[in-house]
């Protein structure tokens, strides 16, 4: 296979992925917050259309600082005491992020980083997470991803773990991550940071009344 048919492929798999497994909804700080509910059926044309709406959704109304992604605990997940072990909450972070991310037409890898010489990245520099409930195997939980602060080279999410969230939701863990956007050379063996690229940067702001 030749790789224009290779990412062909990818891009399919990738879209496909994201129409048939995942629930992704997204919110934006606007009083009527865009929705995104991936359908779990249908053909491969009925997926393009709802991923190609949600995005002419999102060009009009601006820029993004909430995202609720949707997903089921695994059982590999869990430890001997049957809860999720605390690890896969940053996993469920990055997770939401990249959905997130995903979802405006932005990647922390994008496709011209594959065969660059010279990369930009977004390496992590801090994680913490406060845990509140625990969670078990096939627990629906919902994580509330937020745009917690946007400087020059980093950006700081905050995230809300949200169990039974169509029930009782109760919030079982909170949790933040820093990312720094660098620029890594291979040939060189350097890493350094960078500014935000305006690609980013035209299309995310701190979400209003988050609490620092």
């Amino acid at each position: 296979m030749d790789s224009s048919r290779a990412v062909a492929r990818w891009k399919w798999m990738n879209e496909w992925w994201v129409a048939e497994h995942v629930v992704e909804r997204v919110a934006e700080h606007a009083a009527e917050p865009a929705t995104c509910v991936q359908p779990r059926s249908g053909s491969q044309g009925e997926r393009q259309t709802v991923l190609r709406r949600a995005s002419e959704r999102l060009k009009v109304d601006g820029m993004a600082s909430r995202y609720l992604h949707r997903r089921r605990v695994l059982f590999h997940e869990t430890d001997l005491a049957g809860i999720v072990h605390f690890s896969n909450f940053f996993k469920y972070m990055e997770e939401a992020e990249h959905a997130f991310l995903r979802s405006i037409g932005l990647s922390v890898h994008p496709e011209e980083n594959w065969r660059s010489p010279v990369r930009h990245g977004w390496p992590r520099v801090s994680a913490k997470c406060d845990f509140h409930v625990p969670l078990q195997f096939e627990d629906e939980i919902e994580i509330e991803l937020l745009v917690a602060e946007v400087r020059s080279k980093s950006i700081r999410y905050r995230g809300y773990f949200w169990k039974d969230p169509d029930g009782k939701r109760v919030r079982a863990a909170t949790g933040e991550v820093v990312v720094v956007s660098v620029i890594a050379d291979r040939a060189a063996g350097t890493i350094q940071s960078a500014p935000i690229p305006d690609r980013f940067r035209e299309k995310l702001e701190p979400h209003p009344g988050l609490e620092v």
